[in-house]
C-alpha cells in the first residue's frame, strides 16, 4: 500500500513524542512492506523530518492557516492522485480533504471540542474563545470526513461520537503505547518528595498559571523546601501572569524553567524530579500519565473523567482550581512514602495493559488496510 502519513498538526509536546516513536519503528520494520509519504509542520521537533530520506516524498504543512487550507486542498490533493496513495493516517489532527477512493483514518486528540462543560471555558479569554470555536468548527467538519476516527480511551470516544454526530461503530479505541525515550529509575531512599514535574505546554487549559497561587499557599502552610519543575521558559510563564499578581522573589526560589524538551531528552526532567503533577483541564490521554508509570512517579492529576478513567488508583485526584486542595496533595505525597509506593506499584500495573509501540503499530496498519 501507498500510505500519507499526515503530522502536519502536532507542533509540539506529547504528539511529538509518540510520533517519533512511530516513525522511528515503522522505518525499522514496516518500510520494506509498504510505501510512505510524510506531512510534517514547518515549525516544531518534527520539522527536521524534512530532511528524511526512503520516503515517497515529504511535504511540509506550513505554519499560516491560509497557506496550509492552499496546499492541503491543491497541490496535496495532485499529490494524492499523481502519486495513487492508498490511504491516509493522521497521527494527531482533524485529517486531511480527500477523494472517496482513498482511506482515512485519524487519531483525534481534540477534547476541547468535546468538552463543552470545562472549566476551561471560564478561565479562556474572550479572543481565545472566539479563536478555539472557529477552530472547532473547522475540527469538526473535518473529522466528520473521515473513514475511521481512533480514540484512545472509551470516554474519548462517547464525548466525540456525540459532539461530531459521528457512529460510534467507525470509532476505533487503541491506547497509545508508551515512548521509548523513557525508562525505568530505581529509587530507594524514601526521602520526601521536593520536586514536582509539570510536563506540558503553557497554554490556559495546562493550568501553569494556578501555580504561582500554589506556591504561595505551600509556603504560608509551613511547606517551603519544593521546586516545581516546569517545561516552559521563565518569560513565556511570566507572559502568561500577565495582569495577574504575582511575586517574582516566589518564582525564583521555588521554580526551576527548564524549557521546551526535545522528544529524546524527556528524561531529563524525570530524572530530577519525585512526582508527576497534571493539573490540565483537557486531555484526551495526557504522556504524563503512562511515562510517570514508567519511570515509577507517583501521579498527582485533575480530577476529571478523562483522567480517573485512564489513571485509576495510580494518582491523587485534585480540582486544579482549588489551590488548597492541591496543597493538600502536594504534602500528601511529600510526606507519605507508603503512599508513594502504593501509586507507583499500581501505575507500573497499569502500564502492562498498553499496548507494546508493535502491538499499536499493528493495529492502525490493520485499520488503514495495510495488515
Amino acid at each position: 500500500m501507498k500510505i500519507l502519513l499526515d503530522l502536519g498538526a502536532i507542533k509540539s509536546g506529547g504528539g511529538a513524542q509518540l510520533a517519533t516513536n512511530f516513525l522511528e519503528y515503522l522505518e525499522q520494520h514496516a518500510s520494506r512492506d509498504h510505501d510512505f509519504a510524510l506531512l510534517i509542520p514547518e515549525i516544531g521537533p518534527l520539522a527536521t523530518l524534512e530532511r528524511r530520506r526512503g520516503y515517497l516524498r515529504v511535504l511540509v504543512s506550513p505554519r499560516s492557516y491560509r497557506a496550509r487550507l492552499q496546499l492541503e486542498n491543491g497541490r496535496l490533493q495532485r499529490f494524492i492522485a499523481d502519486t495513487g496513495i492508498d490511504a491516509i493516517f493522521t497521527f494527531f489532527g482533524a485529517g486531511l480533504p480527500h477523494p472517496p477512493s482513498v482511506r482515512s483514518v485519524v487519531t483525534v486528540a481534540y477534547p476541547v471540542i468535546c468538552y463543552p462543560e470545562s472549566p476551561y471555558w471560564l478561565n479562556a479569554g474572550v479572543r481565545e474563545q472566539l479563536q478555539v470555536q472557529a477552530l472547532n468548527w473547522m475540527r469538526v467538519r473535518r473529522l466528520r470526513q473521515a473513514s475511521a476516527i481512533i480514540a484512545e480511551t472509551e470516554v474519548m470516544k462517547e464525548r466525540v461520537s456525540k459532539a461530531l454526530r459521528f457512529p460510534a461503530e467507525r470509532i476505533r479505541v487503541i491506547p497509545p503505547a508508551v515512548s521509548a525515550h523513557v525508562r525505568r529509575l530505581e529509587r530507594t531512599d524514601g526521602a520526601p518528595a521536593r520536586r514536582f514535574a509539570f510536563v506540558s505546554g503553557n497554554e490556559t487549559h495546562k493550568n501553569l498559571w494556578r501555580l504561582h497561587e500554589t506556591a504561595r499557599c505551600a509556603v504560608a502552610r509551613g511547606f517551603r523546601d519544593f521546586t516545581f519543575h516546569l517545561t516552559v521558559t521563565r518569560a513565556a510563564y511570566l507572559r502568561r501572569l500577565s495582569g495577574l499578581p504575582h511575586d517574582p522573589q516566589l518564582i525564583d526560589r521555588h521554580f526551576d524553567f527548564i524549557g521546551p524538551i526535545a522528544p529524546r531528552e524527556i528524561m531529563r526532567v524525570y530524572e530530577n524530579a519525585d512526582c508527576v503533577v497534571s493539573l490540565s483541564d483537557l486531555e484526551s490521554f495526557s504522556n504524563n500519565y503512562m511515562e510517570a508509570w514508567k519511570v515509577g512517579l507517583p501521579l498527582i492529576v485533575s480530577d476529571r473523567d478523562f483522567a480517573r478513567a485512564v489513571c485509576g488508583a495510580s494518582a491523587l485526584y485534585v480540582d486544579p482550581h482549588d489551590t488548597q486542595a492541591v496543597v493538600a496533595a502536594l504534602l500528601q505525597v511529600h510526606a507519605d512514602r507508603a503512599l508513594r509506593r502504593r501509586l507507583v506499584a499500581e501505575g507500573t500495573r497499569r502500564l502492562g495493559e498498553l499496548p507494546t509501540l508493535p502491538q499499536r503499530t499493528s493495529l492502525v496498519l490493520a485499520e488503514l488496510g495495510a495488515a
